[in-house]
């Protein structure tokens, strides 16, 4: 996942929703601006996308999907397909799966996370044009 913030800009003090990114925080500032009444408070911040959790593949799960798809094929104990497989082996099959997925993700540019993670947020009141009466 990239480390690189990007910066949003949204109406209140807390938006409910993010509009952007745009690669500065004057660049969000304006948007903003642009984009709401004289008046209005606005909010500009750091964002990027939350980190998504892609350790979805599990030892116990891939050896009981394994051994129930194979049932007919066990010896009359009914003794697990892979129980000759080490710990270690499970752990470096988990890892090989998760890494693939990673990667297939990041090959078709799929499973982006909505939320995003904010810092240095700014709240801002939208000015009165210049030239008109401030109210």
């Amino acid at each position: 996942m990239s480390e690189d913030w990007k910066f949003y800009w949204g109406n209140g003090e807390q938006p409910e929703t993010l509009n952007g990114p745009e690669e500065t925080r004057e660049a969000a500032a304006a948007e903003a601006i642009a984009n709401s009444e004289p008046g209005e408070v606005v909010s500009v911040c750091e964002a990027r996308p939350m980190t998504l959790d892609n350790r979805i593949f599990d030892a116990d799960w891939i050896v009981e999907r394994f051994d129930s798809r194979n049932e007919e094929k066990q010896n009359e104990d009914g003794d697990c397909l892979l129980e000759d497989a080490t710990d270690e082996q499970l752990t470096e099959l988990e890892g090989i799966l998760n890494d693939a997925f990673v990667a297939w993700r990041a090959k078709h540019g799929v499973g982006r996370a909505y939320m995003l993670d904010t810092r240095n947020e700014e709240v801002l009141t939208v000015p009165e044009p210049a030239g008109e009466p401030v109210s």
